[in-house]
């Protein structure tokens, strides 16, 4: 569940407040919206063939929640910086790391929960995704136009971050394999 909360922080200000934050913070058109997005979309495909390459990899859980950090990260990165390039490195960045969480995450559930519960698992986390997410569309929304979108980012970014380092200190993370 803690990844699932922890998603929002990275997914809410890029399905909502982007638009806003390319408009006001890099002070740019539209062109950088569907270049972030593409710089995003290479990364992802990136992290693919990266995966797709490797042998197993180990420590899978400690990787799963160190990528998504870093996913994280470059939130924090879309608000701090306002140079159109930089926002177009961190889309790369983002959907490197991003595409290596989202494709171990399953990976390890699928290896370590029990075939018989695995429905049940999958659905709780669906379920937190379609009941959390809204929830955040709309707070990120209501701040995007209470405050300067790069802020909204910056928060976001370190709430993500935040959980997902809080959930490193679980044992039971980092001894997955």
């Amino acid at each position: 569940m803690v990844f699932t909360v922890a998603s929002m922080g990275v997914a809410a200000p890029v399905i909502v407040a982007l638009p806003k934050l390319v408009a006001n913070h890099y002070h740019t058109g539209v062109w950088l919206l569907g270049a972030y997005v593409t710089m995003r979309a290479i990364g992802s495909m990136l992290a693919m063939f990266y995966v797709g390459q490797v042998p197993r990899v180990r420590h899978r859980g400690i990787l799963v929640y160190l990528t998504s950090i870093l996913s994280s990260i470059g939130v924090v990165g879309l608000g701090f910086f306002n140079v159109p390039i930089a926002a177009m490195m961190l889309g790369v960045f983002m959907g490197f790391f991003g595409g290596l969480a989202d494709t171990w995450w399953p990976i390890l559930l699928q290896e370590y929960v029990p075939a018989d519960k695995l429905g049940r698992v999958n659905s709780v986390d669906m379920i937190g995704a379609s009941l959390l997410w809204p929830l955040a569309f709309v707070l990120v929304g209501t701040l995007s136009d209470a405050m300067e979108p790069g802020w909204v980012f910056i928060v976001a970014g370190l709430f993500s971050t935040v959980l997902r380092v809080g959930a490193l200190s679980v044992r039971d993370i980092r001894q997955l394999n």
